[in-house]
């Protein structure tokens, strides 16, 4: 039998062991809870992570380990594993708070690990698509805000901006609402949109807790003016922030803004505010003085400045001197004189001085005047007025040797003084010695040039011109003192008529008209002894230089009159226009329409010459030398002023003279009164013997009434070949029987017998040509023999330049005052008008009503055009401001918010072509943008129009919302073709593109339109018929883009924003009066429209109908009150829109 084993643990024993082992391992080894920590091992280990795993796979829905097991993931780097572990939880409709916060922190990760491109755009899309869902949570609001906070830098502003939004919307406490709106506003201005930020503020103020209220202005004013809005600032400021009274701070806020703002009222009020609180601050009472000193406040100043007074140690001597001039100011002489009197005492300067010195003398203060004058003398300041003024205080006491003894002490100071030896003089001639006065120069040796003169002048003063003549017979060597000779010598030989002298002095002196040293005397007499000798060149020569140099109308006006001797009626015109350009009041001159009217008869204008002349008489209704003006021109042409003619004649006859014996003769010989214009004829034989035309005139008068002996008699002193007018002559030679003479004469004239035969052709075409009937006048014309016609005068005149058709325009607006014949007032009104076209000059204010579809914008603002020439080309300059008030929001997140918008264009205007360049800022959802475009127009032939053009980030106007978000850029063509005159074929073919504020891209297509009108009736009213074709056609892109869907309170489709497929035809009907509105006189008042037109819109096959009325008329003068509207059953977007606008017009340029 085997011995037994021997055992080194009994049975007993190893139980026990494996039960301690047992109890170890589960005391040490963790539990499920344990792991259901989030805070459980900070650092976890590979250990750990599986057996959260294992946990995990076994319990799916225990939250807690499906948390830490994903934060345990991300600690560890294995991020799209925690991604898939927490993915479930993200489906849920409630979100466990820590499971958003670790997916949000694994997206953010996710972002910025990727690189730029599709990985990562695809990352931010799917964290700003998790964090739509934050608002909805359940979660204390603080925790949302730091959620959203921890993924803010991982997403884009407008994603935040919709995030921020959709909280506001869940938010029920205010002060959570106005935590959000700060936080939106700043996100806004971020984006350079401080003003859009101040309006969200500004818009919910009512809901903001007051206790947060001071704060939330701070913050509106802040925003507005980083916006450049110091206006809107100081409003929001009176408004909220300020008091009647207020702490320092607070005015200090105040002025501080007032002066942002431009607005120096308010700063001044509470500057004056904080000066009262601070009576003893010296600079701050400085301020406030000086604010009301430019404010032009006087009373309240002087209060500043005793105040300022109260503290005379801390003054200035600018502040001295600003208070010395207040006292002044405001009519405190005695005062001023007292502190100016002070201040020259201690600062001895010249304006202190000068000030105390003539306030001295108009208070009559001589004891200070003297006093004044002594303490200069001692200081060594006296100048030459001030001798003379001492010498003076000397006189008013009685002591005439002081006096001299002055004037003495002054020249020898002052030997060359001229005031010195006047005042000396003076004195002996106040003295009534005038003899003495003669004597003092007369018996000096050797008088110096300066002396001579002053002799001169003191024979010239005591009726003595001849020896003061005389004595002036010498050249100065002092070139100044010699021009002053000249004058005088000139001056006295036109006095005395000495002729010869004086010529012989012009000849001498012609030579300084250039010098631009002469003297403005010298020129001046200069001029009339250009008049004088006629030599009317150099009178207007110099009388322009003088113009350029000085500036004085008069100078202006001699020119005109020397063109006119000159006969240079173009220049004179000119010389016209420039008076009236730079004179208002030029028409309110009697000389300036008498010129005037000369220019337009030298240059055949006969109804303005007739329209000049009438405006000179009502402003001088007795001068002979007008109406003898208007009789000549009325003379040359009777049969158009026969009626006037006749008046005129009769008010010369009533006090006539021997200036008006000749139109008085020839006007009643005109008007076929042989009798009356005989005896006019006769009163001026005497004075007209060597007048060869007055003499014929007179035989020719003479033996029309039955005297023809004494007309052969009178014919027989005739010399011929002195008779300046061919007709006349020609006359002549008939009536003696010398027909070869007279067809001699006829033919050196330039005229033919032909012509002779075509006479009454020839004048009656030309009438027909004064009626606009040109058919009538090429029909008369045509009857002429083709050998003739280079015989005839050219039936179409030169067309009028710019510059000629704004002076007619003047005088035909003028003339519609006058009283006329009914036919012949309408043909004035219809050329004034077309006239006014061609010069429009306007202001206009007004409001407009656009209904864009889903909601309406009401437009109110001022627009202008200004129409002006240069080198005979004209330009029209547009401009308009005007703000925007949106109704409502339509589809938009929020209503537009209200805003300024303004344009300018410019137009130029040729003789076949034209362009038009366009500038606007348009407001916009991102803010302010600017649009521009350039259009071409150019007529290479009759009847035929090219067009074409760009436009650059337009409006968009297919829905409201477009309208609003989106811009529209557009290249197009055009031409259109009149056949006659009243048929008009055109049609347009257009590119455009749509994109959104951030560039992005909507839609390209293209637009046709083909239109065809007639005119029925030309006026009264006119009436015009329309056929029109219309299509657009747009490719877009889909889906819309993430700012324009930021900016939208639902998505829409690319197809509800814009229309992509428009067709439509239709036909339409306008009868019309003038064009209420526009900016330029259409026709007389009341202008009207009516528009009526029906259509099918072939896109959507449904009809459409429209209506359009409107009505302007005159309220006080040359302006327009005008209200139209117009409505249409579809527009682009399907919907009916209806329009509504009402405008004041001002009509400028009389």
């Amino acid at each position: 039998m085997a011995a037994p084993r021997e055992k080194f643990f009994s049975l007993p024993s190893l139980l026990i062991v494996a039960a301690l082992i047992g109890l170890a391992l589960y005391a040490l080894f963790p539990r499920q809870a344990v792991f259901e920590n989030v805070n459980y091992l900070d650092r976890p280990d590979a250990l750990s992570i599986a057996y959260l795993d294992v946990l995990l796979r076994a319990d799916p829905d225990n939250t807690a380990v499906r948390i830490n097991l994903a934060r345990m993931l991300r600690v560890t780097g294995q991020n799209a594993r925690a991604e898939t572990i927490l993915r479930p939880l993200m489906q849920r409709d409630a979100i466990p708070s820590l499971a958003f916060g670790e997916y949000i922190n694994l997206l953010r990760q996710r972002v910025f690990a990727a690189k730029p491109g599709p990985d990562r755009d695809a990352a931010e899309r799917e964290l700003y698509l998790n964090l739509l869902q934050l608002p909805r949570q359940n979660y204390p609001f603080e925790r949302r805000m730091a959620l959203l906070d921890s993924a803010t830098d991982a997403i884009t502003p407008l994603q935040s901006q919709v995030l921020l939004r959709d909280m506001l919307a869940q938010a029920s406490d205010a002060g959570q609402r106005q935590a959000l709106r700060v936080r939106l506003a700043r996100i806004r201005e971020s984006q350079g949109a401080p003003g859009a930020a101040a309006q969200l503020l500004s818009d919910n103020i009512s809901d903001t807790p007051p206790a947060q209220q001071p704060a939330l202005f701070t913050e509106i004013i802040r925003l507005q003016l980083a916006n450049g809005e110091p206006e809107k600032a100081l409003l929001t400021f009176k408004a909220r922030v300020a008091k009647p009274k207020m702490d320092v701070t607070g005015l200090e806020q105040g002025i501080r803004l007032a002066r942002l703002a431009g607005s120096p009222e308010d700063a001044q009020r509470w500057l004056g505010q904080l000066a009262a609180q601070q009576p003893d601050n010296v600079p701050l009472q400085r301020e406030y003085m000086a604010s009301l000193l430019a404010s032009g406040d006087l009373d309240r100043a002087l209060g500043a400045a005793r105040r300022l007074q109260r503290h005379p140690n801390q003054l200035t001597d600018d502040d001295r001197q600003q208070i010395a001039q207040l006292l002044e100011w405001t009519d405190h002489p005695a005062e001023a004189l007292t502190a100016w009197t002070r201040i020259y005492r201690k600062t001895g300067s010249t304006l202190s001085y000068d000030r105390a010195h003539a306030l001295a003398q108009s208070l009559f203060d001589w004891q200070t005047l003297e006093a004044l004058l002594r303490l200069r003398n001692e200081r060594g300041q006296l100048d030459e007025q001030d001798y003379a003024l001492l010498a003076d205080t000397h006189i008013r006491d009685g002591n005439l040797e002081a006096a001299k003894a002055t004037l003495t002490q002054g020249l020898k100071r002052y030997p060359r003084s001229s005031a010195l030896r006047d005042r000396q003089l003076a004195l002996l001639l106040n003295s009534r010695d005038f003899e003495g006065a003669i004597a003092l120069l007369e018996n000096r040796s050797d008088l110096t040039d300066e002396q001579r003169f002053e002799l001169a002048n003191l024979y010239w003063h005591t009726r003595q011109p001849e020896k003061a003549f005389d004595q002036l017979q010498f050249q100065a060597g002092d070139p100044l003192l010699n021009e002053e000779v000249v004058a005088t010598r000139l001056a006295l030989g036109t006095y005395l008529g000495r002729t010869d002298q004086l010529r012989n002095d012009y000849q001498n002196l012609i030579g300084m008209a250039d010098d631009p040293n002469t003297s403005p005397d010298i020129l001046e007499q200069l001029i009339q002894l250009a008049v004088r000798f006629g030599d009317y060149d150099t009178a207007y020569k110099l009388s322009q230089n003088r113009y350029a140099k000085t500036g004085e109308l008069r100078y202006l006006i001699n020119s005109a009159e020397y063109q006119s001797a000159m006969s240079d009626w173009t220049g004179m015109s000119e010389t016209l226009d420039q008076w009236a350009a730079i004179a208002p009041d030029a028409e309110n001159s009697p000389r300036y329409w008498t010129l005037r009217a000369l220019a337009y008869h030298q240059q055949d204008q006969l109804l303005a010459a007739d329209a000049a002349y009438r405006r000179a008489h009502a402003l001088l209704p007795n001068d002979t030398e007008i109406l003898i003006g208007w009789s000549w021109l009325q003379i040359s042409d009777v049969s158009q002023f026969r009626d006037t003619l006749r008046h005129l004649l009769a008010e010369l006859a009533e006090n006539p003279d021997s200036d008006a014996y000749p139109v008085l003769a020839y006007g009643y010989s005109a008007l076929g009164e042989p009798r009356i214009a005989r005896d006019w004829f006769l009163l001026g034989l005497d004075s007209n013997r060597d007048n060869q035309d007055w003499l014929l005139s007179t035989a020719t008068t003479l033996a029309q009434t039955g005297s023809p002996l004494a007309a052969r008699n009178l014919r027989q002193s005739v010399d011929p070949n002195r008779i300046t007018e061919p007709e006349q002559r020609i006359a002549f030679y008939e009536d003696q029987g010398l027909h070869r003479l007279a067809w001699r004469t006829l033919e050196q004239s330039g005229q033919t017998p032909a012509a002779l035969t075509t006479q009454n052709r020839v004048a009656l075409s030309s009438y027909a040509l004064d009626q606009d009937n040109t058919l009538f006048a090429e029909a008369m014309l045509a009857q002429i023999g083709p050998s003739r016609r280079n015989d005839i005068p050219t039936v179409y005149t030169t067309p009028e330049s710019r510059a000629e058709q704004a002076r007619r325009l003047r005088l035909q607006l003028d003339q519609l005052e006058s009283p006329n014949t009914p036919a012949a007032q309408s043909a004035l009104a219809r050329d004034t008008v077309e006239l006014h076209k061609q010069l429009p000059r306007a202001v206009q204010l007004g409001t407009e009503r656009l209904n864009l579809g889903n909601f309406a914008v009401q437009q109110t603002g001022a627009a202008g055009r200004y129409a002006f020439n240069l080198d005979d080309l004209l330009f029209v300059l547009d401009g308009e401001l005007r703000t925007l008030h949106a109704n409502g929001p339509g589809r938009l997140r929020e209503r537009p918010a209200d805003s300024v918008e303004g344009g300018v264009a410019l137009t130029g205007l040729e003789e076949n072509w034209s362009w038009e360049l366009t500038g606007e800022q348009l407001a916009r959802a991102a803010g302010n943008e600017l649009a521009g475009g350039l259009e071409i127009n150019w007529q290479p032939v009759d009847r035929w129009s090219l067009t074409g053009g760009i436009g650059r980030n337009e409006r968009t106007p297919d829905t409201a919302e477009s309208w609003w978000l989106l811009g529209r850029d557009r290249e197009y063509i055009g031409a259109s073709y009149t056949p006659f005159s009243r048929l008009t074929l055109s049609a347009q073919l257009q590119r455009m593109s749509v994109h959104s504020s951030d560039g992005n891209g909507l839609g390209e297509g293209y637009g046709t339109d083909l239109t065809g009108t007639y005119t029925v009736f030309r006026e009264d009213p006119a009436m015009t018929v329309t056929l029109n074709y219309q299509r657009q056609r747009l490719d877009l892109t889909d889906p819309l883009p993430a700012d324009v869907l930021a900016e939208l309170d639902q998505p829409l489709a690319p197809s509800e924003l814009l229309t992509d497929e428009y067709e439509r035809i239709g036909m339409a009907t306008r009868w019309f009066h003038g064009e209420p509105h526009a900016l330029y006189r259409t026709t007389p008042s009341p202008r009207a429209f009516l528009e009526l037109g029906a259509g099918y819109v072939l896109s959507t096959n449904t009809p459409e109908v429209g209506v359009g009325v409107g009505l302007g008329w005159r309220l006080t003068g040359d302006d327009e009150l005008a209200l139209s509207g117009r409505w249409t059953s579809e527009g682009l977007d399907g919907n009916g829109r209806a329009d509504l606008n009402l405008t004041y017009t001002l009509y400028l340029g009389r």
